[in-house]
């Protein structure tokens, strides 16, 4: 069974490699993108941006491996990355940091608790690598439609003291997504001239718009402690990387489940620089065993794009 799952989970992915060649070679068909020579000169005029901003949000993991218990708080955003995109292209690539410190349901409601096993510290940092590539023949209702993939790999590291030998969990997971983005121009291309009753007033022009983007992990991996993992390092005294993070890890691939939704405003100022605001949900989870972990985060972010053009 094993097996024969593996299997489906590959054609999944040369399914979406097949679709994301095939989408590209129908648009240069189609006339999504013009001719070899236009497309040289498209390239060098596509909007580039770096990308810096960060926000707040609510996570919560939970550990098999350790114990039940579901720990939550508010996590510190900080996102830096590159953009380059129009209506034919987009390509995305950067790193997201978080960090906070999380807290279990009876903590939070037992305010005279001293018991320090129930806060722990919680970071992780997030590389990713995406591209997407516009579908004329979807683009429909107004909407830009862009298919394509995204990358990531990202590691957790989670410290709780009080659990002595168990006190430090650390794990990573790499995943290949296939992924929808959609987007709604909502731009006002000059000023408007409006009454309200008998008051006049203006509508400048304005350059917008609206995202939505699905992600859905087709390959999920993941490097992990197994069931009942010990931190040995203070009785056998080695107290380098290896054994003080990664004692008992083994690499896993097509094993749980991850996905991201991305929801977005974007305001183009005059500058051709651009302030983003976003909401976005993450969730993932390892296999089915024993010492499985589990974990999602809600996030809204504001983040200013400066135009490198």
């Amino acid at each position: 069974m094993k097996k024969k799952s593996i299997l489906r989970r590959g054609l999944l992915v040369f399914l979406l490699f097949g679709i994301t060649a095939n989408i590209n070679a129908q648009n240069s068909e189609d006339g999504a993108e013009p001719s070899e020579k236009s497309k040289k000169e498209i390239r060098k005029s596509r909007p580039t941006y770096i990308r810096t901003g960060g926000g707040i949000g609510y996570g919560q993991f939970r550990d098999f491996a350790t114990s039940p218990l579901f720990y939550d708080g508010l996590v510190n955003r900080t996102n830096i990355g590159y953009l380059r995109k129009d209506n034919f292209r987009e390509l995305d690539y950067g790193f997201i940091f978080d960090s906070g410190n999380s807290f279990t349901t009876t903590y939070r409601n037992d305010y005279l608790s001293n018991d320090s096993y129930k806060e722990a510290s919680f970071s992780r940092l997030d590389l990713h690598f995406g591209q997407l590539f516009g579908v004329d023949r979807l683009s429909i209702l107004g909407l830009n439609t862009k298919i394509g993939y995204k990358l990531s790999a990202s590691g957790n590291l989670r410290t709780n003291q009080s659990l002595s030998n168990n006190g430090i969990g650390a794990e990573g997971f790499v995943n290949l997504f296939g992924a929808l983005k959609l987007t709604k121009d909502f731009s006002r291309e000059k000023t408007v001239q409006k009454k309200l009753l008998f008051i006049p007033y203006k509508l400048k022009a304005k350059k917008r718009d609206v995202s939505a983007q699905f992600n859905i992990g087709v390959v999920n991996g993941n490097f992990r402690n197994g069931f009942a993992y010990q931190n040995n390092a203070p009785s056998t005294n080695k107290w380098n990387i290896g054994d003080l993070l990664f004692s008992g890890h083994e690499f896993h691939v097509f094993d749980g489940y991850r996905f991201n939704f991305d929801l977005a405003y974007t305001r183009y100022l005059k500058n051709n620089n651009a302030i983003k605001f976003a909401y976005r949900w993450d969730a993932l989870s390892t296999g089915d065993n024993f010492g499985k972990f589990q974990q999602s985060q809600h996030s809204l972010e504001v983040s200013m794009h400066f135009n490198t053009k």
